[in-house]
């Protein structure tokens, strides 16, 4: 996986490269870096929340049980940054590096008289981007772009138990956790908003929809070999200084 993101990475410096060799001394060069909140859809995982959550009632019949729902994945922030150089009439090359995250969680407990025995249980997805765009201003203010990029990441599960009273005699303190390498090439197309704040910072804003599917690179226990839908809406905010 470190060898697809540094060949990526290659390939984006290559890219402005090949714009200096066109456009010479003329080129205006951005950085850009902020925020920004993502939708995911995550078909299965979610359908899987929902199927435990329902499931909780009938766990609390067996017994003096608590149990936690555990809240879908369904949005995540994240980061970016990058740079861009103005190709002229209008046209702005970028490559970023993106991340975001997600993650969600349950508890269960139980007690007696005997003693009590907790149970945690979290479930946490990571991913970074590599990605390039193409953005067309419309005006000084508004704009459109879409791009491509390679995104990898991890998708894991951690538990632990623990156990007081009488049940600590035979259940000891232990943590487990699974983990998969995901990865996928995505794209997305949206619009921009730029603010000018200085004769070469500007506000900028932007609300894209992300197509991405990411692969898990071997069967494990977490994700049964799926895939996993990560597609959504980004809403991004950040600072674009021009030099």
């Amino acid at each position: 996986m470190f060898k697809k993101s540094k060949l990526l990475a290659l390939l984006l410096s290559l890219v402005f490269l090949a714009g200096l060799s066109f456009n010479g001394a003329a080129i205006n060069y951005d950085l850009v870096g902020g925020s920004f909140y993502t939708t995911l859809q995550l078909t299965d995982l979610n359908n899987a929340i929902e199927n435990y959550n329902e499931s909780i009632k009938d766990i609390e019949q067996e017994g003096d049980i608590t149990v936690t729902k555990m809240d879908k994945m369904n949005s995540a922030f994240g980061f970016y940054g990058g740079t861009g150089l103005n190709m002229g009439r209008n046209l702005t090359l970028g490559a970023t590096f993106e991340s975001f995250s997600a993650g969600t969680g349950t508890e269960i407990s139980g007690k007696d008289e005997h003693g009590e025995v907790n149970l945690d249980l979290g479930i946490d997805l990571a991913v970074n981007g590599l990605v390039t765009t193409l953005n067309s201003d419309i005006n000084e203010y508004i704009g459109l772009s879409g791009g491509a990029g390679y995104y990898y990441g991890t998708v894991s599960m951690s538990a632990s138990i623990s156990a007081t009273g009488d049940y600590a005699n035979y259940i000891q303190d232990q943590s487990f956790s699974d983990s998969a390498s995901v990865s996928g090439f995505g794209f997305k197309a949206g619009g921009t908003l730029n603010y000018p704040l200085s004769r070469r910072a500007s506000l900028y804003s932007a609300v894209h929809y992300r197509m991405l599917t990411l692969k898990t690179e071997a069967q494990n226990s977490l994700t049964n070999d799926a895939a996993l839908n990560a597609n959504g809406v980004e809403m991004r905010v950040g600072i674009t200084y021009r030099f």
